[in-house]
């Protein structure tokens, strides 16, 4: 058995995005060195092996929901 390409996780995901939202790529960020470092993409791309490029989902920023005591109704 073959083993899996490389960006293959990645594909999958991008695949499921796609099936509800077209721009699909947005979701993702590549950086082909340290300098640079990670980057929005402007549009769709190839998972492609050899190629130097890195790619990952943007990190996903988590918003507190919590309230504080003092905001919260005592009555």
């Amino acid at each position: 058995m073959a083993n899996k390409h490389v960006h293959a996780d990645l594909m999958m995901e991008a695949a499921e995005i796609a099936q509800t939202d077209a721009e699909w790529w947005k979701h993702f960020q590549a950086k082909s060195d340290d300098k640079i470092g990670w980057r929005n993409l402007g549009g769709e791309i190839a998972f492609i092996e050899g190629t130097g490029f890195e790619y990952r989902l943007k990190p996903q920023t988590c918003r507190n929901t919590r309230q504080s005591a003092d905001s919260t109704d005592s009555k």
